[in-house]
């Protein structure tokens, strides 16, 4: 019985992400999937769950042409949303 439980335990433990704030089973603190936040470390590839367009935060492989919802291009002449005078004062 002792072996059945080691065994679930351990697949339960490389199988589970930490959750936010706990420490990463490598001891670590690394991105975590899940927790609504793109970390450095994720995309929308690797977790689409927090990065995707539209989340409103310009994510890595994000810009401006592929998602402009979230990344706004100083210098066109417009004050776009998420633009303004103290992060682009040309527009």
């Amino acid at each position: 019985m002792k072996t059945l439980w080691l065994a679930a335990s351990l697949l339960f433990t490389v199988g589970c992400q930490a959750d936010a704030g706990e420490t990463a089973p490598d001891g670590g603190r690394g991105p975590v999937c899940g927790n609504g936040v793109c970390d450095s470390g994720e995309d929308n590839q690797s977790c689409p769950v927090d990065c995707f367009c539209g989340n409103g935060t310009c994510d890595a492989l994000e810009n401006y042409a592929t998602c402009s919802t979230d990344c706004f291009y100083c210098g066109n002449g417009t004050c776009d949303p998420g633009e303004a005078p103290e992060n682009c004062p040309t527009d």
